[in-house]
């Protein structure tokens, strides 16, 4: 509206005027040149100086958590300003509150919405509660700022690409288990006194048998006996859990929809996580998706971090089905060392997953099923010697204050 054009308009007119003498003109005109550069000038110059940033008090929190979102304005320079609106991307599934929020006419952004008048060289800082209610990496921003002039007839916006992001861990519930004894991680299975080994602390020689990995064997015993020899090593009794978790259910229906089931399965396995790693397990995770760009596989560790590795690998867990569960549970891997109690957590359970089970606990793995599914009727025709305990999905199940698993 108030454009070049504009002006030159009004400055011929008051030319004119002054040509023809017509003071009544040349005072009309005279001022509305004045304030026509005054509200051009006001709006060119209302974003100069003003700095725009945001500050989360912690950039990792944990399921139910509250943070503080900060957002802070700064107005850097002598001309005040009437209005400022600053409009803040939020996370679409974190509740923020005693704010403004806007939709986007897409539905599927949501702002942040503050208006507020500055004056020179001040500082303005506003906060907010977001309640961490859901699981997952979130991103704050970019922010969007718009001003303008003290009559509000022109706007001038501007951008700010930076951003801030917050890594929600998984709701962590205590795990309540019927007869769980001291020398059963979960389940009927027992924990063998001898789990794993010591690879630096050796008691003893033996004959070598077929199968034995060669860098066990002891060529100094060998060379001295005149026979091949492998070294014993002092056993470690730290139980060993691998936790597995099966992100394909039955609700499943596209890349772009995360079904609640799968949430349910990831609080419940890094439940478990937490009630091993409290009782001084050593415990791994293990799943058919990704996290940080990379297959889900994490060795059973008692390191203090542990815990906190698996919840940082859970947060960011890509839960669209890359491979099948039937896979992970029959690949040879690292993350599965042997004589580890296997812990499978999954809604579907057919013959070819509880077939793999059962070809693993052959081999001397204690195995043990969570299974999560609302109606286990479907599948009661599967017989397995695989130990199966329930723990149903609920629509409200972060309202529980306990896991409660039972067979």
């Amino acid at each position: 509206m108030l454009d070049a054009l504009w002006l030159l308009i009004i400055a011929v007119l008051d030319i004119w005027a002054i040509w023809t003498g017509n003071s009544l003109l040349i005072l009309v005109t005279s001022l509305t040149w004045l304030l026509t550069v005054s509200v051009w000038q006001w709006n060119r110059w209302s974003l100069v100086g003003v700095e725009f940033s945001r500050r989360l008090s912690d950039g990792r929190a944990y399921f139910g958590q509250q943070i503080d979102l900060s957002l802070i304005l700064v107005n850097l320079k002598p001309l005040p300003l009437p209005w400022l609106l600053v409009e803040d991307e939020i996370p679409q599934r974190l509740t923020v509150e005693n704010g403004k929020i806007e939709i986007r006419h897409d539905g599927f952004f949501r702002c942040l919405q503050n208006i507020l008048p500055m004056m020179p060289y001040e500082r303005v800082v506003r906060r907010f509660p977001v309640m961490c209610s859901r699981r997952g990496i979130h991103t704050f921003g970019p922010a969007h700022l718009e001003s303008g002039d003290y009559l509000g007839f022109l706007k001038s916006h501007a951008g700010v690409s930076a951003t801030d992001t917050l890594v929600v861990f998984p709701r962590i519930a205590p795990v309540a288990m019927d007869r769980l004894s001291s020398n059963t991680i979960i389940g009927q299975d027992p924990i063998r006194r001898i789990l794993h080994t010591d690879p630096v602390r050796t008691v003893s020689a033996r004959e070598y048998i077929a199968g034995d990995p060669y860098r066990m064997i002891d060529w100094r015993t060998t060379a001295r006996t005149g026979g091949l020899m492998v070294r014993v090593y002092e056993p470690s009794t730290t139980p060993l859990v691998d936790i597995v978790l099966n992100f394909s259910v039955p609700s499943y229906i596209s890349r772009d929809v995360e079904p609640d089931e799968t949430e349910f399965i990831i609080s419940v396995g890094a439940s478990l996580a937490s009630h091993a790693a409290a009782r001084g397990w050593a415990v791994g995770l293990r799943a058919n998706g990704r996290s940080r760009r990379r297959p889900i596989a994490a060795a059973p560790s008692a390191a203090p971090a542990q815990l906190g590795e698996i919840l940082d690998i859970l947060a960011q867990a890509y839960t669209v089905p890359t491979e099948s569960i039937f896979s992970v549970l029959t690949a040879t891997h690292p993350a599965r060392p042997a004589g580890a109690s296997v812990v499978l957590i999954t809604t579907v359970l057919n013959e070819n997953i509880t077939g793999a089970l059962e070809n693993l606990q052959r081999r001397g793995q204690p195995v043990t099923v969570v299974h999560t599914a609302v109606e286990p009727e479907a599948e009661a025709d599967i017989k397995s010697a695989v130990p199966v305990w329930r723990l149903p999905y609920a629509p409200n199940w972060t309202e529980h204050e306990a896991y409660i698993v039972h067979r």
